[in-house]
C-alpha cells in the first residue's frame, strides 16, 4: 500500500481563470443601443488577437487598463473613441493628462465628423435647459 500525504490547501482549489478589468479613460454612452454597438465593436477589435495590457489605475477593486493590439500597437479604447463609439472619461491625476489629451483629440475628431454617438450633435451632459427640461 502506498502512503500518501494530504494535498496542501493551497493546491486543492484552482485559481480563477478569469479576471475582471475595466477600460481606462472611457465610458459607454447612455443610450442602450449605442452601448451595445460599442460593446460589439470592442469584442470585434479584441477577439482572437494578442493584446498588450497596461494597468493604469485601480478603483473599487477593479484594475482599469489600456489595451493595445500587439501587432499594430493601436490603442483599442482610443480607436473606439475616435470611431464615436465611446466617450472620454476624465481623470484629474497629472500623470494621465498626456494620454487624456490624445483621447480628447480623438473624441473631437469623432464629434466633428458626427460619427455614431455624435451623429446628432454633442451628447455630453451639461446643466443647460433644453426644451424647458433640466437633465
Amino acid at each position: 500500500a502506498a502512503r500518501c500525504a494530504a494535498l496542501p490547501g493551497v493546491y486543492q482549489t484552482p485559481l480563477p481563470f478569469a479576471k475582471e478589468y475595466g477600460l481606462a479613460f472611457v465610458s459607454l454612452p447612455k443610450d442602450e443601443d449605442d452601448a451595445k454597438e460599442a460593446v460589439n465593436a470592442f469584442t470585434e477589435d479584441t477577439r482572437n488577437r494578442s493584446l498588450l495590457l497596461n494597468v493604469e489605475f485601480r478603483n473599487g477593486g477593479i484594475d482599469y487598463v489600456t489595451l493595445c493590439a500587439e501587432s499594430t500597437k493601436q490603442d483599442i479604447g482610443k480607436a473606439l473613441v475616435e470611431d464615436g463609439l465611446l466617450k472620454v472619461e476624465f481623470r484629474r491625476e497629472k500623470r494621465f493628462q498626456n494620454i487624456l489629451r490624445e483621447y480628447v483629440v480623438a473624441q473631437d475628431m469623432a464629434k466633428k465628423r458626427h460619427l455614431n454617438i455624435w451623429r446628432y450633435g454633442d451628447i455630453t451632459d451639461d446643466d443647460a435647459m433644453e426644451f424647458g427640461v433640466r437633465r
